[in-house]
């Protein structure tokens, strides 16, 4: 009874968080302790046993310096550098916004601070340069995916976390693959959505349309912007080549950043109130309710009944349709970290251990692509962002209608490619 009360506890919480926007970590933690007092240990010692102690110190770490980063003013002016390259090329456009948000995910910055720093100058761009919205809106988006399974990145930390816990040694692997399927749907967006139109014009009119890019922002790096610049490039480094404990090096190189930014008038307290603590309790309160249905037996409960349907390799397609179809009304972090340990544990009892790692890299794939619905927090901010410009209430619905179509067309053309590709075919490895 305790197993199906933590099942009942996970599906409870993500339905709540769901359909009340609350966070869905504070959720876990307290539907997790419920199951506990009335049909576990009685004491909620079994969840406390179950808080994921090393995750909770490696995302704090990362988050504080990327704070830092945030506050001094060095990841915008990085964006805005990457942007004032294009020269206003109507034609790259598209892509500068994906690779900008690539970096600022890829960075480390929290999949809703990049979102929040491209939206309105998304929006913005595609006024006056009078580009479809839906274009920009969409590359931007897939781009800030690409980079959230970066070992710095708080999801990525979270990956590696989870599929460490379980001995699987795939994290790099479904970062590679997540960014090229990533840039896969921006250059899909880029035909879907005026691409070739933009080269026609650019080819009878001579030009591919410049604007005055000076409204885009300063570019200037001061003392601590280049300080807070190295400090990134040395987590990335440790995250590739050494073997340091992420989050403590983090808080290590967010300290000496300290010393400079108090220079400029920003102090410890003013970063700490910048770290995301929102995201970093909703991780870690889901992570903690998922080690408590693995304590319990639910992940084998869950993983019995889906192989009685005797569908074999077509179960694993289950899985990543789920992750998509519940990401696509919530967010994907927590649904993809319930997902992972199930298609690990089922792939294990039907004795493929072969189609545990194109599993999990099908599973993440599938799950952050869908994050571009309307309904969920980051597409919705795009689609407010670009909303606010138009008086016109028609355009602003016209506008979350398209999204919506790409938002479906993304879950179902996702996953079905990357279990194909991933699973079936296993190019993964």
């Amino acid at each position: 009874m305790f197993a199906v009360a933590t099942i009942v506890a996970l599906v409870v919480s993500f339905s709540l968080g769901a359909i009340f926007s609350i966070n869905i970590g504070l959720l876990s933690i307290v539907t997790g302790y419920i199951a506990c007092v009335l049909l576990g240990d009685g004491t909620g010692d079994t969840l406390i046993a179950s808080i994921p102690q090393e995750f909770i110190v490696l995302i704090v770490g990362i988050l504080f310096l990327f704070a830092i980063a945030t506050k001094n003013g060095t990841i915008e002016k990085l964006c805005n550098k990457l942007l004032k390259l294009v020269k206003g090329n109507r034609i790259l456009m598209p892509f500068a916004f994906a690779f900008t948000g690539f970096f600022l995910s890829g960075v480390g910055a929290p999949g809703m601070s990049a979102v929040g720093l491209l939206s309105s100058p998304a929006a913005t761009m595609a006024q006056k340069t009078k580009m479809d919205p839906v274009l920009l809106i969409v590359s931007s988006l897939h781009g800030i995916f690409a980079g959230q399974f970066s070992p710095i990145s708080n999801m990525g930390v979270g990956l590696i976390a989870l599929v460490g816990y379980m001995g699987i040694n795939s994290p790099m692997k479904v970062a590679l693959w997540n960014l090229v399927f990533q840039f896969i749907m921006v250059f899909l967006a880029f035909v879907i959505f005026g691409g070739f139109k933009l080269i026609k014009e650019a080819k009878s009119n001579g030009s591919s349309f410049s604007i005055d890019l000076e409204a885009i922002g300063d570019t200037k790096f001061s003392t601590a912007n280049w300080i807070t610049i190295v400090s990134i490039g040395l987590l990335i480094v440790n995250a590739f080549t050494l073997d340091l404990n992420m989050g403590i090096l983090g808080v290590a190189l967010g300290l000496i950043n300290c010393i400079f930014t108090k220079k400029e008038g920003i102090t410890d307290g003013a970063i700490i109130k910048v770290i995301p603590w929102n995201s970093i309790v909703l991780l870690i309160g889901s992570m903690t309710l998922i080690g408590l249905v693995e304590k319990s037996g639910g992940m084998e409960l869950i993983v019995t009944g889906i192989q009685s349907l005797n569908l074999g390799i077509v179960s694993i397609l289950l899985f990543i349709l789920l992750t998509g179809l519940i990401s696509f009304f919530s967010m994907s972090g927590p649904v993809m970290m319930a997902m992972v340990p199930l298609a690990v544990k089922f792939c294990g009892s039907i004795d493929r251990p072969d189609l545990i790692s194109g599993s999990i890299i099908a599973i993440c794939i599938a799950g952050i692509m869908v994050d571009a619905s309307p309904l969920s927090n980051s597409g919705a901010l795009f689609v407010a962002s670009n909303a606010a410009l138009y008086e016109d209430l028609d355009m602003s619905q016209k506008l979350f209608r398209r999204m919506f179509r790409w938002g479906v067309f993304v879950l179902l053309f996702g996953s079905l490619l990357s279990w194909l590709l991933m699973v079936v075919l296993g190019i993964a490895g």
